[in-house]
């Protein structure tokens, strides 16, 4: 990829992680339920390892039979956990993984497409849609 693509690359992320982050920072708890236990046993597994029982969940299937069945993404989690503050953890992690996916959606319709304009003409059908709406 030259120069120019891994440019505007950066700036796609840049732009895509700003908006995620305004978005997730203006909000005064974080998304869904279950964020706040994935935070929390990503913040465990530095201290006390690869968890094989979890007793907080007593009156559950997973009482006696306890998995991590989202160990990857746990381990993507668990650097944001180490600065402490998990709130401020979720939020950095959601809008880097949103920002992630976005970049990474525009480097492949980049490939795909192979236009040097790609963004002038996606910003024109952007504006276009506006305007008819």
């Amino acid at each position: 990829m030259e120069k120019k693509g891994l440019l505007e690359l950066a700036v796609v992320f840049a732009l895509a992680f700003a908006f995620s982050a305004a978005l997730l920072f203006s909000q005064p708890s974080i998304f869904g339920l279950d964020s706040y236990y994935n935070l929390r046993y990503s913040s465990l597994i530095p201290k006390q390892g690869i968890l094989f029982e979890f007793p907080w969940l007593y009156y559950t299937t997973l009482n006696k039979n306890f998995f991590d069945q989202h160990f990857l993404y746990h381990l993507l989690l668990m650097p944001f956990t180490l600065q402490g503050d998990l709130l401020l953890a979720a939020r950095i992690a959601g809008a880097f993984f949103a920002a992630l996916a976005i970049a990474g959606i525009w480097f492949f319709l980049r490939k795909k497409f192979h236009d040097s304009d790609m963004t002038r003409d996606c910003l024109s059908a952007s504006m276009e849609r506006t305007d008819r709406e």
